[in-house]
């Protein structure tokens, strides 16, 4: 190349771009760490003969159950317990011990004895309001 010409080099694959402008959601974080780590040719294997149950203490824990579905967690067992439970560590590690994996809410996983919390896995979920009122004392951007 001679004088003024500019030669333009394509990005290579393993420095794209892969921040986001908003939080994720679990299944779009999954889907993301699965594009990203393919694109390296890295394939990553998904441990379906693992033994998941899950717990909640909520005042509807049937919301959490169809979240689980909705994901499609299918866990061995359901635990439900009084809203706002605070779980000792025998309840945990009972739990924990019937399955590989164990789920629970966010705000369930904080009542989780902190020893036993490595043992438990939080899953957030992502509420969306539609017909927001303008007029409405807490903007939008703080409950998304």
């Amino acid at each position: 190349l001679g004088g003024n010409a500019v030669a333009h080099h394509k990005k290579p694959h393993w420095q794209k771009d892969f921040s986001v402008s908003k939080p994720l959601n679990f299944q779009q974080l999954i889907l993301r760490l699965h594009q990203f780590w393919s694109e390296r040719g890295c394939l990553i294997m998904q441990p379906y003969s693992e033994k998941v149950g899950a717990f909640c203490g909520l005042g509807a824990p049937e919301s959490f159950r169809v979240s689980l579905a909705e994901a499609g967690v299918r866990p061995e067992f359901f635990e439900v317990f009084p809203d706002h439970h605070c779980y000792s560590e025998a309840e945990v590690a009972a739990l924990a011990a019937r399955a590989d994996v164990v789920l629970t809410t966010e705000k369930d996983w904080l009542n989780v004895p902190e020893a036993l919390r490595g043992r438990v896995v939080a899953v957030g979920l992502e509420v969306e309001v539609e017909g927001w009122p303008e007029d409405f004392p807490w903007p939008r951007s703080a409950v998304s």
